[in-house]
């Protein structure tokens, strides 16, 4: 029921569909790959931050674009899997 990442404990997609019982399997599969990309590139930020490379202020900032671009893709997978009454 949980996948571990960066040492924290999150329910896998399946878990996290609200109102759909019956979701297609691609789209838990996106939503597990979208999570996935989404810890990594979140994970890129902090070790760039932690080595130095980069300000708080520019890690901030790249946060805010890599979660605006990660729901962008969770409306976008919705709508592809579920249609958009869903």
């Amino acid at each position: 029921m949980y996948q571990s990442s960066n040492d924290l404990q999150r329910p896998c997609a399946e878990h996290l569909v609200i109102g759909c019982t019956d979701c297609p399997s691609g789209y838990v599969a996106a939503l597990n790959h979208a999570q996935n990309e989404l810890d990594d590139r979140l994970a890129a930020i902090r070790r760039d931050l932690d080595e130095g490379s980069i300000s708080q202020r520019e890690a901030s900032d790249k946060r805010i674009l890599v979660m605006s671009e990660h729901l962008a893709r969770l409306i976008r997978l919705r709508i592809e899997h579920l249609g958009s009454e869903r």
